[in-house]
């Protein structure tokens, strides 16, 4: 008989984006996937202070480091559901 070999779970991430304005919370943003690049950043005195977290393989790293870079303010309207 053969040794049963475990097979670990699938690891996922979840990434939530609140907007807060006044007293008022909005998700704007709630998206579960393999990996991600999550960054957050206030300009203070001209001077830019964030924090940036990723999870995920390298490979899949990459491509959604390259997806910023090529939308850095977002996706364009007409190519939401582009993937790459």
């Amino acid at each position: 008989m053969s040794p049963t070999r475990r097979t670990q779970p699938r690891v996922r991430y979840r990434v939530t984006v609140t907007e807060l304005v006044g007293d008022t919370a909005i998700v704007v943003m709630d998206a579960t996937g393999a990996g991600f690049h999550a960054a957050v950043g206030d300009l203070e005195h001209a001077r830019l202070r964030a924090e940036h977290g990723i999870g995920g393989p390298p490979h899949l790293l990459e491509h959604l480091a390259q997806r910023i870079a090529d939308y850095p303010t977002g996706p364009q309207p007409d190519r939401q559901r582009n993937t790459r």
